[in-house]
């Protein structure tokens, strides 16, 4: 989720062009390990030099940030997630119910633990 933020849209629009060569986690990765704080960490040069460490073919990946696929996909993401009330990462559903912000384990086997109890009723 990129939340409207100009540097995580983009950053996202190239990860799913990394997705369509196979490469989504390992893209997701640098990204992250690459996280500089400034305005230009995920400019278009940082995105493209990223691509290459990978190995991605270059020119697929060049034409995916400009065709607007990606655009397409993160929006469409976003727009499922404000659908959805998410508005915080990470955000996890479990069995329709939601759990926002990075919690302790012990949160998520309660609530688990809760589902199961109802659904065996």
């Amino acid at each position: 989720m990129s939340f409207n933020q100009p540097a995580g849209k983009t950053a996202a629009e190239a990860a799913e062009c990394a997705n369509a060569q196979g490469a989504f986690w390992p893209y997701h990765d640098i990204l992250f390990a690459n996280q500089t704080g400034r305005s230009d960490q995920y400019s278009d040069r940082r995105l493209l030099a990223f691509a290459d460490e990978l190995n991605l073919d270059g020119e697929e990946f060049r034409s995916c940030l400009s065709s607007g696929y990606s655009r397409d996909v993160v929006q469409e993401d976003a727009d499922l997630a404000a659908e959805m009330g998410v508005e915080a990462t990470p955000s996890v559903f479990i069995n329709g119910d939601k759990v926002e912000g990075a919690q302790p384990f012990e949160v998520y086997q309660e609530m688990i633990e809760r589902k199961l109890v109802q659904f065996q009723q």
